[in-house]
């Protein structure tokens, strides 16, 4: 069976240390996102100089700390727990929910494509 595992990370450095972590542990595709947050960009004054018509890019590119979105489908529950362990070795202190968030979401049924 496999699993959609979506990791929210706040933190640069640990997006970045989770990346290898997860490349270590056998993780060879994933997506990567980065975007930022409604109460972020309230609070960083983004609201205030916004186009008539803004395009997304526009709130990407003005982001001073950017979330990141990680999503990594994996097909053993071995190479889940891998996953797991190697982002709470990385984020700081996973219990605090401004680190970032990690899901596992069960897919029950996934199409490849190959080249």
């Amino acid at each position: 069976m496999n699993d959609l595992i979506i990791l929210l990370v706040d933190d640069a450095k640990h997006y970045l240390a989770v990346l290898a972590a997860w490349e270590k542990a056998g993780v060879s595709k994933l997506a990567i996102h980065t975007l930022t947050s409604f109460d972020h960009a309230e609070h960083s004054g983004l609201y205030d100089d916004t186009p008539w018509i803004p395009g997304l890019h526009h709130f990407l590119t003005d982001n001073k700390r950017p979330h990141h979105i990680l999503l990594a489908m994996a097909d053993s529950h071995e190479l889940v727990e891998k996953m797991m362990t190697s982002a709470q070795e990385v984020m700081v202190n996973p219990e605090d929910p401004s680190e970032g968030a990690l899901f596992v979401v069960p897919v029950l049924q996934a199409l490849r494509w190959t080249k």
